[in-house]
């Protein structure tokens, strides 16, 4: 507990660092834009784009509540997110690793350029690193344990996750393939539920998520440019599971 707390403060200290200094950039603004919309409309809207709504609508109940649209204030969240991330990564590290493992993963993730640049602009990425971490914990936690309360988590933390950014859906397809490959035929009733609950929770954004794989299929180079995405953001953690399940 001392470690995590630890950790956590140097995160926000770090994150906090300088927040307000530079000015909004061309996607923050569209975030900014978007999240004053009524949240009607801003949902219609983000699903005629690129985007889902869950973090314009984090955004936008976030700047009501401080009415606060200054730098520091709009990318306050997302900075608190990334941060929170360094605790998800310290506990995913202890599980798979051990607690040096999970110190030296959150070390790195504090400390990372990329932590430290893009998950503190007003944009998903802050949530989405912090929901990637999540939701690995809780799926490691249900691999090694196979309790209902880790498989619930882990498909709350995956839905939040899918509705976040469109290129997640590469984390619980991992995932998946990963469950299936370690139990085989045990995992059979759990996937098709995962599989099932995660469908049914998309809604409307199902046919968003259609629409995307087929201009994957149409073009190859954006689907190559995801697999490169994901690999730089979630690549040590398929790392962690093979040594820690199959070795």
């Amino acid at each position: 507990m001392l470690a995590a707390g630890g950790l956590l403060c140097l995160a926000l200290a770090v994150r906090y660092y300088h927040l307000g200094e530079a000015p909004i950039w061309v996607d923050e603004i569209f975030s900014w834009a978007v999240a004053h919309l009524r949240p009607s409309l801003l949902i219609s809207y983000l699903y005629q784009g690129n985007n889902p709504p869950l973090w314009e609508l984090l955004l936008s109940g976030w700047l009501r509540l401080t009415l606060d649209d200054s730098p520091f204030g709009l990318r306050f969240l997302p900075a608190t997110f990334s941060a929170l991330t360094a605790l998800g990564l310290y506990y995913l590290g202890r599980e798979t690793g051990g607690i040096s493992a999970g110190i030296l993963a959150a070390l790195l993730w504090v400390f990372s350029s990329f932590g430290q640049g893009v998950c503190r602009e007003a944009r998903a990425y802050g949530l989405l690193a912090f929901l990637s971490a999540i939701s690995f914990l809780f799926f490691v936690l249900y691999l090694k344990n196979q309790k209902s309360s880790y498989f619930w988590a882990w498909l709350v933390a995956s839905i939040f996750l899918m509705h976040t950014h469109y290129s997640s859906f590469f984390i619980p397809l991992f995932q998946m393939l990963w469950l299936g490959l370690c139990f085989r035929q045990k995992a059979l009733p759990a996937l098709i539920r995962f599989g099932a609950l995660l469908v049914l929770s998309l809604g409307p954004a199902a046919l968003v998520f259609v629409d995307r794989a087929s201009s994957y299929h149409a073009t190859g180079h954006v689907l190559a440019s995801h697999w490169r995405a994901s690999i730089i953001y979630f690549g040590p953690f398929p790392i962690c599971l093979f040594r820690r399940f199959l070795l």
